[in-house]
């Protein structure tokens, strides 16, 4: 009996030990997100507000886009093809098609739910990059819009996009 109450006092001692406590916040009302890293033990908070696309990639066949759907951003598919990036209407929204992040799988984003094969895209064997197909329509809380195409896949993402004042779409900006 005495050997094993040893034993067992051993293994709780060591659980006790190996159990460590890491203290991340949120902030306030969950203003911040906060990303763990296992491996190194490093963490990385941002403000939930700072951002409107993520890009996420774990390697070259592992992508997703989300949209920063917590801050009220809205994306529609608004065109099949490339050349209608240009004759974006928002008046037609009625023909738009709200694209949403899944809840349940991160590279499975709004972006990612195009009527592409790859969401947003088409791969070509040729170059092996998939290049986009699919106009989409960001629409923000305050009512305006951003329209947006990503134009090229391969290691890197290249897209352009334009605002909306109201009007006319200002000038495309690539990156």
């Amino acid at each position: 009996m005495k050997k094993i109450l040893q034993l067992t006092m051993i293994l709780a001692s060591t659980l006790i030990i190996a159990q460590e406590t890491i203290d991340l916040s949120l902030g306030p009302g969950y203003s911040n997100e906060v990303y763990y890293k296992l491996d190194n033990q490093n963490d990385n908070s941002f403000n939930a507000t700072s951002w409107d696309i993520a890009f996420l990639r774990n390697s070259s066949f592992n992508v997703g886009i989300r949209i920063n759907d917590g801050i009220g951003i809205k994306v529609y598919e608004v065109a099949n093809m490339p050349s209608e990036y240009d004759t974006v209407d928002t008046s037609d929204q009625s023909g738009w098609v709200e694209l949403v992040n899944s809840d349940e799988n991160w590279d499975d984003g709004a972006f990612m739910n195009g009527s592409a094969t790859y969401g947003f895209g088409e791969y070509n064997p040729v170059t092996h990059h998939i290049e986009g197909t699919i106009v989409f329509v960001l629409q923000y809380e305050d009512g305006t819009y951003k329209k947006l195409i990503i134009e090229d896949y391969f290691e890197g993402y290249t897209f352009k996009y334009a605002s909306w004042n109201g009007s006319n779409w200002s000038e495309d900006i690539t990156t």
